[in-house]
């Protein structure tokens, strides 16, 4: 909570400012009226983004504010409830919402502050009377009400983002911390110079988004840190430069405009340094031990000087370059032609330093610019970088293009039955949460004498415990208690269907991450360190870590195998009825599930230790229920869990949370104190499983005239994630008569709930597809993995898009559109399934007209094709897929 934060601060009460609180209920209406999800500690962050916009300018565009909320993750709700809640304080004629007369209102017409364009969702008026009324399905959104409500109109005099209050704490500071940590915040540049001087070694952190994944994942220790500047979780360019990261989309630009860097030492000594010059190696600058990045020089262009970046990622925003640039050309006319005196150009992700292509620039020199240049330069630049395969970005530069903008818009009605069904309406705790006093499991209070626990996990895939040394970790302070198998009160087989895991490993470790034990300590910190401290020596065994591993060893959970059957698959090979086959693989790899707040839970004992009560982060708190009591030897009537907000799910905490509980209920229990159990962001990363990744094998028929062997070799390569090994025959139809399918699911080292996902795979593997003759086999792979569990879709998407791929085969073959394949093979009313159900109302060909009619198809169709066909370099893709499930990425 914002108020936790500034007591933490020792500033007392301090009044939230006032834009933050109209932020925030606005938020809490808008996203209350237009989603039922459930509503988690993302909307405090994009609160507290809008906030910082708005109070830095007003009023923002609509673009600015989409631009400020980039890089807050919502896995939940989803992102155009948010924009759609702060569009009212976005640039537009805002006088509906303030009672005034507006421009927007034009006649009996009202113009829709949202679009621009007429529409119903405002006031009408009898153009007599000037009496006003709402009306339409969008009055609900931006009726002028609901900015009234949170003040809107009146935030005009811009507020302070940093809050003034903290502003009067500003003093040096020299704090303590474990193992001998120094930390300071110095004022001015001689006293950094001077802790520099005395600490050569110490780290200068702004953001900590660097030097905090040092000390947290890599375990790097610094006997000093030294604060600049109070922006945590922000980076800064220092920062960027100094990381000299093979991937930065800064330093290439710098480079490639010609930078400068201004360093100094402890004794104030000023050097320049060209940033070309700078980045020695992969992490290395040149910077010595008592030298510190002071400034940058950055030059003006000159007249017909051009600086241009470049980027290229899976996603528009907020990611990590596959590929980045920064170029720079310098242009000067003689004899009415233009040609290149200067230029340099700078990639970044394909080397260990951003890589300066130095034979391209002298190429460039002197030669006439144009096209023919860039033919000739791009032979050069091919030449001039190697890319190896470990390029740090992972994707050849050659073929790294962007392809623009997307744009869409999404209308609904809200139709209302009764008192609440169907009326989108404001969550009880949504004002809670998007001002960030949501309270949730971490945040709970422990009396004086509570504990928090710590893991004990296994480094390695697949061993035999031989010896556990916990000497070291009983002699650190804070200390309080550690637990093995030998201590669980009942029964250490765990499973929410098989009990085929142990909550504590006794002899033998199956996966990195399993828990061997658990530490209690006074602190969350001292418990960690103790944990760390725990010496498990391993006899190592062979690992199964693939799907591939496991079909080679055979390596499947008991009992899993599964299949489904319809019509005759083989009868229909032997009877020839389709002349050709063609066979390939899907793979389909996983997904970690990142929920907002980490497994967590809190547990203690009441009745003088004979009844244990919790509070856990928990979607299924009836399994905690179940876990502890089976673990503590006590009835079920006798654990009470409680959960009163998730914090983020999606599956990852339904049945993976509840061994969090378990273990941390055994010292709770055993010492007769609270003990609460929160993991890391990375160790929870680790141990707790994510999306099963898949591997599905099929072969196909098709009604086919009978072709000579020459017609079949040609086999075309499928698309990036799948390898498709065959041979393949086509015909003018391409319609489907049978399927022969092997779905595999990697589980882990548990079964959990993989079973039932893959069936779920092997339920939608025909999509929406008539398949005559199928058989579908499917198994659970056993592998020295963390147990994979549930996540949204649960199997289905895996499913839906083997059968896609296996479409886009057909239509690559018969080079044809891959909609032409679908149309001909969609199930209809009365198609009877693979699993025996027979459709009933089957909606499926009107909802496909209705789509490709509404995104008018044909006509994007062919501007695709007619764009690939001038642009053999930079190809856009018009396909057009059915997949009947809504899952968030």
């Amino acid at each position: 909570m914002l108020q936790d934060h500034f007591q933490l601060l020792g500033l007392g009460d301090i009044v939230i400012p006032g834009i933050f609180v109209a932020l925030a209920l606005r938020f809490d209406v808008s996203r209350g009226k237009e989603s039922q999800y459930f509503k988690i500690p993302c909307d405090l962050n994009s609160t507290s983004a809008a906030r910082v916009l708005l109070s830095s300018q007003t009023p923002p565009t609509e673009q600015q504010i989409e631009e400020s909320l980039a890089g807050n993750l919502c896995r939940c709700t989803g992102y155009r409830p948010i924009i759609d809640a702060f569009r009212v304080f976005a640039e537009t004629d805002d006088m509906i919402y303030t009672f005034g007369n507006s421009a927007s209102q034009q006649g009996n017409e009202f113009i829709c502050p949202s679009t621009g364009k007429p529409c119903s969702c405002g006031q009408k008026s009898d153009g007599n009377t000037g009496d006003m009324k709402e009306s339409g399905a969008c009055s609900e959104r931006y009726k002028h009400l609901s900015y009234s409500d949170v003040d809107g109109s009146k935030y005009n005099d811009r507020e302070l983002i940093f809050p003034p209050e903290l502003l009067l704490r500003r003093s040096f500071l020299s704090l303590s911390g474990f193992n001998g940590l120094k930390w300071y915040r110095p004022l001015s540049l001689q006293l950094v110079l001077e802790l520099k001087s005395k600490y050569p070694d110490a780290r200068l952190v702004i953001g900590n988004t660097e030097v905090g994944i040092e000390m947290r994942l890599k375990r790097m220790q610094y006997k000093a840190l030294v604060s600049v500047a109070q922006i945590r979780n922000v980076a800064s360019v220092g920062g960027n430069i100094c990381t000299a990261s093979p991937i930065s989309d800064l330093n290439p630009l710098w480079m490639a405009a010609g930078a400068k860097f201004q360093i100094i030492d402890s004794k104030g000594n000023i050097r320049p340094v060209l940033a070309e010059d700078f980045f020695l190696g992969y992490r290395k600058v040149d910077l010595s031990s008592d030298e510190i990045l002071l400034s940058i020089h950055l030059p003006w262009t000159r007249p017909f000087e051009f600086v241009k970046e470049f980027k290229q990622a899976h996603r528009r925003d907020d990611d990590i370059a596959l590929v980045n640039a920064g170029m720079r050309v310098h242009l000067e006319k003689k004899d009415e032609e233009w040609l290149v005196s200067d230029a340099s150009i700078v990639y970044g992700a394909v080397a260990a330093v951003s890589f300066l292509a130095s034979k391209t620039k002298e190429f460039l020199i002197g030669k006439s610019w144009n096209k023919d240049l860039l033919g000739e330069a791009l032979k050069v630049l091919e030449e001039d970088i190697f890319l190896r395969e470990d390029a740090p970005g992972g994707m050849s530069w050659q073929y790294s293009h962007p392809i623009g903008d997307v744009m869409g818009s999404q209308d609904y009605d809200t139709v209302k039955h009764g008192a609440a069904v169907g009326s989108p309406e404001v969550q009880l705790c949504a004002t809670l949460q998007v001002t960030g006093e949501a309270e949730y499991v971490d945040d709970m209070g422990m009396p004086p004498n509570g504990l928090h626990a710590a893991l004990i996990l296994s480094k390695k895939p697949h061993a035999r415990i031989v010896s556990i040394d916990d000497s070291g970790a009983k002699t650190l302070p804070g200390f309080a208690g550690i637990f093995f198998a030998k201590d669980v009160p009942g029964d250490n087989h765990i499973g929410p269907v098989v009990a085929d895991e142990e909550l504590f490993a006794s002899e033998l470790v199956t996966c990195v991450g399993q828990v061997i034990g658990i530490v209690v300590a006074d602190t969350h910190e001292n418990a960690k360190l103790a944990a760390g401290k725990v010496h498990v020596e391993y006899a190592e065994l062979h690992p199964v870590l693939s799907i591939e591993d496991a079909l080679k060893f055979k390596s499947f959970h008991p009992g899993s195998e599964k299949q489904f059957l319809k019509g005759d698959v083989d009868l229909c090979f032997q009877l020839g009825a389709c002349d050709r086959i063609i066979e390939g693989e899907v793979q389909v790899g996983g997904q970690e599930h990142f929920y907002l707040e980490t497994q967590s839970s809190l547990v203690w004992t009441m009745d003088g230790g004979n009844e244990v009560h919790m509070i856990s982060s928990t979607q299924a708190p009836q399994k905690h229920q179940k876990y502890v009591s089976h673990v503590l030897g006590l009835p079920m009537s006798k654990v009470i869990c409680k959960t009163k907000r998730i914090g983020g799910g999606f599956g990852g905490k339904e049945t993976r949370s509840a061994f969090i509980a378990a273990a941390a209920s055994v010292p709770s229990y055993l010492l007769n104190r609270h003990v609460k159990l929160t993991l890391d962001r990375d160790v929870d990363m680790m141990i707790t499983g994510q999306r099963h990744s898949f591997l599905g094998k099929y072969k196909e028929e098709f009604t086919l005239p009978c072709l000579p062997p020459q017609a079949i070799l040609g086999c075309v390569p499928g698309q990036q994630i799948f390898q498709l090994p065959a041979l393949v025959g086509f015909t003018n139809e391409g319609k489907v008569l049978a399927l022969d399918l092997e779905i595999y699911n990697n589980a882990g080292n548990s079964l959990d709930l993989s079973l039932a996902i893959l069936e779920r795979a092997m339920f939608h593997s025909d999509n929406v597809y008539e398949i005559p003759n199928g058989r579908i086999n499917g198994k659970v792979c056993f592998t020295n993995l963390p147990s994979n569990t549930a996540f949204r879709g649960f199997g289905g998407p895996q499913g839906m898009l083997i059968a896609e791929n296996w479409i886009q085969r057909i239509a690559m073959e018969l080079e044809k559109n891959p909609e032409e394949i679908r149309e001909i093979n969609f199930q209809s009313e009365g198609s009877i399934l693979h699993y025996g159900q027979i459709l009933e109302h089957c909606t499926l060909p009107e909802l496909w007209n209705q789509l490709k009619l509404s995104c008018d198809f044909h006509r994007a169709r062919a501007e695709v094709d007619d764009f690939n066909v001038h642009n053999p370099y930079l190809l856009k893709s018009g396909e057009f897929g059915y997949c009947s499930l809504v899952t968030v990425y």
